[in-house]
């Protein structure tokens, strides 16, 4: 499986444009430096941790109380995911930190 999407990442070193298209599981190199990177830890922390607030928002907003809450956060944090991925990739693009291949939290 392959990430095809353009990331708008820039190398950590030399600041070139490093390409998002790389195989599941494998870093992403720079073409200018040779460096290899993996999306930050931190960065997918933050963001589920946001998501799961702002489901907790949709549910409320929709009226989910009580019980109702245990099946309306995990949608609503599905929702949330959907919606603020597109805005989240465009206005606060991940950080790339060193390469370790035994760090296999992003795939």
């Amino acid at each position: 499986m392959r990430l095809g999407r353009n990331l708008g990442l820039k190398c950590p070193h030399c600041s070139a444009l490093v390409p998002s298209a790389h195989r599941w599981g494998t870093p992403f190199e720079c073409p200018g430096c040779g460096r290899q990177w993996q999306l930050s830890r931190r960065y997918y922390d933050v963001v589920g941790w946001l998501d799961v607030a702002l489901g907790a928002c949709f549910a409320l907003a929709l009226g989910c109380r009580g019980w109702q809450l245990l099946w309306g956060i995990p949608a609503g944090f599905i929702a949330a995911t959907v919606v603020v991925t597109e805005l989240r990739f465009r206005f606060f693009p991940p950080a790339l930190e060193p390469w370790c291949s035994e760090d296999r939290h992003w795939g």
